[in-house]
């Protein structure tokens, strides 16, 4: 159901909504991470990868199970500290997550959600705007040296990005957002 960039959000929000099923607070954080809400707090839980060869869209998917990098560990401009499945069902009085429940079930989620939208452009937006985090709140976008304030309206059907700014939507298709409330 992919023509162009729209992928690793689409796969992103199928992702979220599986974990939202068993229970766990997630959200997507735009274009490629899916995060679980500690207290106050969200942490990236996993992360999505897209490569492409001879016209076949592949899709690596890390989830934390277990556990997550320490933050000293981690690249000095990263938006969001790492947490575990383990940790969030821990908070939320959830089932412990194993790797078999975990892949049996995204896979589940992933395949009826592609196999559900073959042949149907941007079904998997509502699904991507219902789970996006910070929306309706102030972010920052960082692509590189430039840095773009606005308030996170959605995303768009190729999996851009929309911000407000001045008062006018500003599309954007590659960077890293952070919350600045």
């Amino acid at each position: 159901p992919f023509i162009g960039t729209e992928a690793a959000v689409a796969i992103g929000a199928w992702i979220t909504e599986a974990l939202c099923q068993a229970g766990y607070p997630a959200a997507l954080k735009w274009p490629n991470d899916v995060v679980v809400q500690f207290y106050d707090r969200p942490v990236k839980v996993c992360g999505i990868l897209l490569e492409e060869r001879d016209g076949t869209v592949m899709a690596g998917i890390g989830v934390n199970i277990d556990h997550s990098p320490d933050i000293s560990g981690m690249r000095e401009e990263t938006a969001l500290e790492a947490g575990s499945l383990r940790a969030a069902a821990q908070v939320y009085d959830l089932p412990q997550p194993t790797v078999k429940n975990i892949w049996d079930l995204l896979l589940k989620n992933i395949s009826s959600s592609y196999t559900s939208n073959i042949g149907q452009l941007c079904a998997w937006k509502p699904t991507a705007v219902q789970h996006l985090l910070w929306r309706g709140m102030p972010v920052a976008l960082v692509d590189g040296e430039k840095q773009t304030a606005g308030i996170l309206q959605e995303v768009g059907p190729s999996g851009e990005l929309i911000l407000e700014t001045d008062g006018a939507p500003q599309v954007f298709l590659r960077g890293s957002i952070r919350y600045c409330g």
